[in-house]
């Protein structure tokens, strides 16, 4: 797949997330360093991407930060999501890393679903568009 096409298909994914302001947009950069980087899990149905996670390598300590996780709306409670995420803990304890990563204050179901794998709230903060996060971290 080239990866063109695999930007588009996190698009499509991600879009219903945006809509519900509860996801920041994901930009072409972003998926571009994240596959040139090998910072990515994909999860396909077929040939079809279903869903994804990108991360980045956070500079000021031995931390992975999880950017983004979405799944296709007709992928969710099917545990794939939470396949990803095995994965995606697997690559950082490879690594002797933690893990952070930001979960918007009103998506109840993304917070009940990293505090079942593990994660804690460490900190809640707003962005430039005053929208409350909740900081996550798993060690």
């Amino acid at each position: 797949m080239e990866n063109i096409d695999i930007c588009r298909a996190c698009s499509k994914i991600i879009r219903p997330y945006i809509q519900q302001k509860i996801m920041g947009p994901l930009y072409y950069s972003t998926i571009q360093k994240a596959l040139d980087e090998k910072r990515n899990i994909f999860q396909k149905e077929g040939e079809k991407i279903v869903g994804f996670i990108l991360w980045k390598v956070y500079k000021k300590e031995p931390t992975l930060l999880l950017h983004k996780m979405a799944l296709d709306q007709s992928s969710l409670g099917g545990g794939r999501g939470s396949e990803m995420l095995r994965q995606f803990i697997e690559v950082a304890t490879k690594e002797n890393r933690s893990i952070r990563l930001r979960v918007a204050k009103i998506n109840s179901q993304g917070i009940n679903f990293y505090r079942k794998h593990g994660f804690e709230i460490v900190d809640e903060e707003k962005n430039m568009k005053k929208i409350t996060s909740v900081m996550f971290r798993k060690c």
